[in-house]
């Protein structure tokens, strides 16, 4: 795992996303598997978008802007990176069916500003029969990740 901290204007802009998202979508369905109130649906969108800011500074991607009402229409990070966040840091990294099957995963966990890169993995190679469960989603262990270092020495390198 590498660690990655956030400064504390990059906390406000993640915060200020999280609100924009909240503002600018006010019927979007909330898919999660834990059903959350507006205010905690807003904590929770700052904090992955925190994640997904830690992982655009890993790669060195320079005023890197989380987008709005993208929905899964749009890579969080580049043209294929989609960042999974949970705040435990033993978690699994989950994926639906509703991601995109061409892009890579990638995996942080921890809280504002600490976050934990914990590895990625080809979003193809992770939806397997072995790894779905009941509810339709896919649960990959961390030990499956392969390590965040690996990634720039993939096909799959960001640039």
């Amino acid at each position: 795992m590498i660690m990655q901290r956030l400064q504390r204007d990059d906390e406000f802009v993640a915060a200020s996303i999280a609100f924009r998202r909240a503002f600018e979508s006010p019927n979007k369905i909330d898919r999660s598997f834990q059903k959350v109130n507006l205010h905690e649906g807003i904590a929770r969108d700052a904090e992955s978008i925190g994640a997904e800011m830690v992982v655009a500074y890993y790669f060195g991607i320079k005023n890197y802007e989380p987008g709005v009402n993208t929905f899964k229409l749009h890579a969080d990070i580049g043209g294929n990176i989609e960042i999974k966040w949970s705040s435990y840091k033993d978690a699994h990294l989950i994926l639906t069916d509703r991601d995109r099957s061409s892009d890579i995963a990638i995996l942080v966990t921890g809280k504002s500003p600490t976050y934990y890169i914990a590895g990625w993995i080809p979003i193809k190679s992770a939806k397997v029969a072995q790894r779905r469960r009941k509810d339709g989603s896919y649960w990959i262990n961390q030990d499956d990740l392969a390590p965040i270092g690996d990634l720039a020495r993939s096909i799959y390198a960001v640039h």
